[in-house]
């Protein structure tokens, strides 16, 4: 497997997605990316609530390794994800593709508790049923079926504690592959970008998590997805922080230069420590190709 070259007009182009959920030759014809039905995300999360919080750890969400095997139709087809509708010509057809920004809980699981979960499923119902506005502008409202990019279901998860078993060769080339690719599901001009900034909340006081804006990937993620997403009213708002609200309009600042990125990366927590030098060259190639060319 190799990957496809950085160029200036990746991403802008629909293929570039396309190509990261496409069964790979080179990884043992196992697709890099999956993504879930947004219908889905929002059933598992009422069934979540209807629960009692004791017995809610069964249905948060599952690994994509699991997953793919205990409920197969959780997952969009490559296929079916090319055939979603697009977004008006005037927004520049942005895509039925949502990317997912949040922080995780616990090295184990990113939200044992289901939180994360249930402010998504929340983010999602009212962002497919209210317009957003600002003075005379109106925003359409988010398509009625999405497909869902979350880290933990959408990549292949390695082993967590030492007894379990290793996830297979074909696998573990699909993780790689996607790590090296991170940034495209955020700054790519046609995909949407929910930030769940305040997840977990009710776990931050006792040191078991860190808040979104403290943690490294997150930090990435939020800042790279600022670079060349369109602020248009004539499609759906394609970033939104889900802990302002979904009603509240993005408001982003200048882009960060890639030095100024690696000073704030410093302050910021990473599970892996290795990650640091990953997150900082994948930002440094998306201002090469979006901004400098």
């Amino acid at each position: 497997w190799e990957p496809l070259p950085d160029t200036p007009t990746m991403y802008a182009d629909p293929d570039t997605i396309y190509g990261e959920l496409e069964p790979q030759p080179g990884l043992r014809l196992v697709p890099p990316v999956r993504l879930l039905r947004s219908e889905w995300v929002v059933a598992r999360a009422a069934q979540l609530r209807a629960v009692p919080a004791d017995r809610r750890r069964a249905l948060t969400l599952p690994r994509r390794q699991e997953l793919e095997v205990l409920e197969p139709s959780a997952y969009y087809s490559a296929e079916e994800v090319k055939a979603l509708p697009r977004g008006p010509r005037n927004a520049g057809f942005p895509m039925a593709v949502l990317a997912v920004s949040h922080s995780w809980e616990s090295e184990e699981h990113p939200d044992p508790h289901g939180r994360t979960l249930l402010m998504l499923a929340d983010a999602i119902t009212t962002a497919q049923a209210i317009q957003v506005s600002k003075g005379p502008y109106t925003w359409q409202t988010l398509p009625s079926r999405v497909a869902v990019f979350f880290d933990f279901c959408s990549l292949f998860q390695p082993p967590r504690a030492k007894e379990e078993p290793p996830i297979g060769e074909g696998p573990t080339m699909a993780l790689r592959a996607a790590l090296t690719r991170m940034q495209v599901w955020y700054a790519h001009q046609l995909t949407t970008c929910f930030f769940v900034t305040d997840g977990n909340t009710e776990t931050a006081n006792d040191g078991s998590h860190t808040p979104y804006h403290e943690r490294g990937w997150p930090t990435f993620e939020y800042h790279v997805s600022a670079i060349g997403k369109a602020i248009t009213s004539s499609g759906w708002p394609q970033l939104v922080d889900v802990g302002l609200g979904v009603d509240t309009l993005f408001e982003r600042g200048v882009p960060l230069t890639p030095a100024a990125l690696e000073h704030l990366l410093e302050s910021k927590r990473f599970t892996d420590g290795t990650d640091h030098g990953l997150v900082l060259s994948l930002y440094k190639k998306t201002v090469q190709c979006m901004i400098i060319g």
